[in-house]
């Protein structure tokens, strides 16, 4: 045995096994496997899963992957080279025997230069690429190893890939390797698990069944971070209640606090144990606040070097200014606070507050003041900040505020209440606002100090609040009446007076009467820009926005709700509540005109946001449903239906009529797109919606969308017919009341009607008045959600000379935009025709005529193929939950009750090839 081989440690060279908590990744791992650029550097803290994403990228590049575990011996470059031709050289000789005498002779001092160009003139006579794998970098790099290193990125041929693996950022020169495009990066923020990753690893590895919600709490807390969702699906399997046990997961849970003090903490040096202790009361910090924490003169250098080494620390802009913790590596640093200094945190605080408020930052010192239970002067900067807040839109944070004050100091404060009652009106908490008010009535005096003119002020306030609370409430008859009052013209109650104009135009937004609801918007934008209230200026044009989409005018709902975004991205930043609202409904235009990608990108990141800061009926609801539809038209349903109950729950605690009618529709309209006429039938009789029902005289949206929910139902059953008259009277109505957007929906559902019951002209008839009616705005979705039927019919008339003959050139290129999308959202929709509704395709089986979906039969397919869940998921972008529900449908429907079964089923039937 030669001296080298009798030195290598054989499980250095192959990646340690995968755990069974190890789900696969595509979204990573295809990134890896797939275009390798020069160099791939993968870099987080311990746990955020860097070993096991390698490991397993390099099992699915098989043969041509080499794996090598670095540790403290590797600091020696004998001992790494060794490894490193041992590893090359594993599956097939790689590296020649001539390099590999030129190595062994020279254990004491090897020369780097001549060993890479040998390396590298080896690895040149390859036919393929090979992939080396460096895990563990951190634990031995040297300026000896990361010279060598880089000679070997920089000699070999583009035949060698190196993927490095380490807790921080090696002293390579990374920033050339990055502006010569060779170089692709994955961090913590890449690594961080998302919610359908969370998902899988909880339900696959731990049987672990959270909601969406529940979901969004844990991922809240432990930021993606592998290892602590791993430690806390642990804490949670001992949990009977998972609700509960997420409110008390922190960083200082069992386990998670064990890990991160034996792994991380006490690695450290004293000096950065303290400095980590000390730095930990902050939400975000710099190196001046820093220094005036620790009394160092030093904490720029400190924070690098915390940062280097990977102790959960984040930049939070792109100069490296200012940086936070990990939520849950804070949390646990400011319990050790606690233990192992008794009192210093109280100072520490106060210190901190102190600096913030000296640098302008009043929120922050605020919110420092509270943690340090310094609440007098709370008190005081809050009382000066509140209505800020308000303007802005940041709501809750007011809430969060004022729900820390002991009642003793809201006693002697009782503007706070009021504030805390601004709030709660404008998150729709109107009985815990009602409360408020109350008391607030009970502390006048105290607030108006005997001032006529202060309690006149009082007394609008008071009201100006309670008229807000009637239209959250939905008492739009109450909230119409109580908006109709005016208030004094003077400066005192301008503020007032330009709530007072956007409440009375959502109140007649939402009696549907648009020429009152624009004349407040135009009245109420500029009263709101002249006070500087930018939640009010937002609102003002949003509610423009609303009232043109409404009336069919797409092009000007998203102008206006475009400025709206530029004013407030402008005026209180690229992620307030004031940019998210128009943000929102201009995903809900991007989904009228079929650009689901951009709306569901929007919605997704958006609709917490919203959920969370303010409570506007036309905003949340059109906002929800929009995601509702998106979900729905990738066939993700369940997913649908859910977002379509949290419309109704979300952040309230009362559901209102008006909302239920539209969700309820929408849930039907859901069920029926999958194919589930019975469940739609069950939630129809459970929303009470019958044929007992009379048509409304006028547009009114409760009677409207119970009679919409009927149609529907009647041509799913196969009773166009019976539906034709009401729908033809419906869509009288929407346009006897301007409603143009309905209008197009209420037409598409009759073209659907007419070629159900096989009235061909008809329905070709209806599809020339959707054309006429919409060709200058571009509605797609409000046509292609009555369903399939709608997109076969257009593509049918597309395909008819004599009718197509007569459009005008807008409306035939609106038709073919049309088409463009049906065929996309049904492929086989080209050869569907009026006559035959639907592309699904029927199934004898056992003398029952059973129907599968496009959707079902995609998932038939990949099941024949023996695809598992988790793969057809990924092949048709929906989730594995979603798979299961499709694969359930597919077993009922062809009678069997397994996937082989199904699988043989389909063969016998023709249906895969």
């Amino acid at each position: 045995m030669s001296p080298r081989t009798s030195q290598i440690l054989s499980t250095k060279l192959r990646p340690p096994a995968l755990l069974a908590e190890a789900i696969d990744r595509p979204r990573l791992t295809t990134r890896l496997a797939c275009n390798l650029p020069k160099v791939v550097l993968v870099t987080a803290a311990a746990g955020f899963g860097k070993t096991t994403l390698v490991a397993q990228c390099h099992r699915h590049l098989g043969e041509r992957a080499v794996w090598l575990s670095l540790d403290r011996a590797d600091r020696n470059t004998f001992v790494f080279v060794s490894h490193l031709i041992a590893g090359f050289n594993r599956q097939h000789p790689v590296v020649s025997s001539s390099t590999e005498s030129f190595v062994e002779g020279r254990v004491a001092s090897l020369d780097v230069d001549e060993v890479t160009i040998r390396i590298a003139n080896d690895l040149d006579r390859l036919d393929d690429d090979r992939v080396l794998f460096l895990d563990d970098y951190h634990l031995a790099e040297t300026p000896e190893l990361n010279e060598l290193v880089q000679l070997l990125i920089e000699r070999t041929s583009a035949r060698l890939h190196l993927v490095i693996a380490s807790r921080v950022t090696p002293a390579l020169p990374i920033a050339r390797y990055r502006a010569s495009d060779a170089l692709h990066e994955l961090n913590a923020h890449d690594l961080a698990f998302n919610t359908a990753e969370a998902d899988s690893f909880l339900r696959q590895v731990h049987d672990l069944r959270l909601s969406r919600h529940q979901l969004g709490v844990l991922l809240g807390h432990t930021e993606g971070w592998g290892a602590g969702l791993q430690l806390a699906s642990l804490f949670l399997k001992e949990s009977p209640d998972h609700a509960e046990a997420l409110q008390a997961l922190s960083g200082d849970t069992r386990d998670i606090a064990d890990y991160l003090a034996s792994e991380v903490v006490r690695r450290q040096p004293e000096e950065v144990q303290q400095f980590l202790l000390y730095t930990s009361i902050l939400e975000r910090m710099n190196a001046d606040v820093c220094n005036a924490l620790t009394g160092r003169d030093d904490a720029q250098a400190m924070i690098e070097r915390i940062e280097a080494q990977g102790l959960f620390l984040f930049p939070l802009d792109l100069k490296r200014k200012w940086y936070r913790y990990h939520h849950l590596f804070r949390d646990f640093l400011r319990v050790q606070l606690g233990r192992q200094h008794a009192g210093a945190p109280l100072d520490l605080y106060r210190i901190a507050s102190q600096w913030f408020e000296n640098a302008g930052l009043d929120e922050e010192a605020a919110n420092l003041t509270l943690d340090g239970g310094d609440f007098d002067h709370a008190a005081q900067l809050v009382e000066r900040l509140a209505i800020r807040m308000i303007t802005r839109g940041d709501v809750p944070q007011v809430a969060r505020w004022m729900q820390r004050f002991p009642e003793e100091v809201t006693r002697k404060n009782p503007r706070l209440l009021l504030y805390r009652c601004w709030a709660m009106t404008a998150m729709g908490h109107v009985d815990t606002a009602e409360r408020l008010l109350q008391q607030v009535g009970g502390n006048a005096e105290a607030l108006v100090q005997g001032s006529d003119d202060a309690r006149h002020l009082l007394q609008a306030e008071i009201h100006i609040l309670r008229t807000m609370g009637a239209l959250v409430s939905d008492d739009i008859e109450r909230a119409s009446a109580m908006a109709s009052v005016r208030f004094p013209e003077t400066p005192a109650y301008q503020f007032l007076s330009a709530n007072l104009w956007n409440v009375a135009g959502l109140a007649a937004l939402a009696r549907g009467d648009f020429s009152q609801a624009m004349a407040c918007a135009v009245k109420a934008e500029p009263l709101n820009r002249e006070i500087e209230n930018l939640y009010g200026v937002c609102y003002a044009q949003c509610l423009a926005g609303l009232v043109h989409l409404a009336q069919g005018r797409l092009l000007m709902a998203r102008e206006a709700f475009a400025r709206a975004i530029r004013d407030a991205v402008q005026c209180t930043g690229e992620h307030s509540f004031n940019a998210a609202m128009p943000r929102m409904l201009l995903a809900v235009v991007d989904y009228e005109t079929n650009d689901l990608d951009a709306a569901h990108a929007v919605l997704e990141r958006e609709l917490p946001r919203v959920a969370e800061c303010g409570y506007v009926e036309a905003v949340r609801t059109s906002s929800f449903l929009a995601m509702a539809g998106i979900l729905g038209a990738r066939g993700d349903v369940p997913a649908a239906l859910a977002h379509l109950e949290q419309a109704i729950t979300s952040n309230i605690k009362t559901t209102f009529e008006r909302t239920n009618a539209v969700v309820n529709s929408e849930s039907i309209r859901l069920k029926l797109a999958a194919g589930d006429l019975a469940g739609a039938q069950r939630f129809a009789r459970h929303a009470g919606i019958d044929h007992r029902i009379p048509l409304p005289d006028a547009w009114s949206r409760v009677p409207v969308h119970c009679a919409i929910s009927r149609c529907r139902l009647l041509v799913a059953e196969g009773r166009a017919d019976a539906a034709i008259p009401d729908l033809q009277a419906l869509v009288r109505l929407a346009r006897h009341a301007g409603r143009v957007t309905r209008e197009i929906q209420l037409l598409s559902l009759l073209l659907v009607a007419y070629a159900r019951a096989g009235q061909q002209a008809a329905a070709f008839a209806t599809a020339k008045d959707i054309l006429a009616l919409g060709a200058a705005e571009g509605f797609i979705r409000s046509i292609l959600d009555q369903g399939d039927v709608a997109g076969a019919t257009f593509l049918a008339f597309a395909r008819n000379k004599d009718g197509t003959a007569q459009l005008s050139s807008a409306e035939a290129d609106y038709l073919a935009r049309i088409c463009a999308a049906a065929t996309t959202a049904l492929p086989a929709a080209a050869s569907a025709t009026p006559s035959s509704p639907s592309a699904a395709t029927h199934v004898p089986v056992d003398g029952v005529i059973e129907s599968l979906t496009e959707k079902e039969l995609r998932v038939l397919r990949l099941l024949s193929e023996g695809a598992s869940n988790t793969q057809i998921g990924a092949s048709l972008f929906i989730s594995v939950n979603t798979v299961r529900w499709h694969v359930a449908n597919i077993l009922s429907k062809l009678h069997v009750e397994n996937r082989t079964q199904a699988a043989a089923s389909a063969h016998l039937l023709h249906l895969v090839d």
